[in-house]
C-alpha cells in the first residue's frame, strides 16, 4: 500500500498570494517510509506501480458520463485499449 501526495500552496495561504514550490511524497504505508526521489523519478514509480499510465489512470477513473454507455457497449478489444 502507498500513498502519494502532490500539494502546491499560495504565498501567505492567500489567493492572490505567488505559487510557492510544489511538495511531492510517494509514502510506503507498510514500512511507513517515504520513497525518495525527485518529481519525474516519484512520477515513474507510481506508474509502475499502478500499472497505468496517467492518461490511461484518468481514463479508467474519471470516465465521462456520455462515455460510460460507449464504453459498456464497446467491444472487448476496445474496453482493454
Amino acid at each position: 500500500k502507498y500513498r502519494a501526495t502532490w500539494a502546491i500552496r499560495r504565498a501567505r495561504n492567500k489567493a492572490d498570494g505567488n505559487l510557492q514550490a510544489y511538495e511531492m511524497q510517494l509514502k510506503n504505508l507498510n514500512t511507513n517510509t517515504n520513497v525518495p526521489g525527485r518529481k519525474t523519478e516519484l512520477l515513474n514509480e507510481i506508474e509502475r506501480l499502478v500499472g497505468l499510465n496517467f492518461e490511461q489512470f484518468t481514463r479508467a477513473v474519471l470516465l465521462a458520463q456520455g462515455d460510460f454507455t460507449a464504453f459498456l457497449k464497446a467491444g472487448k478489444d476496445e474496453k482493454s485499449a
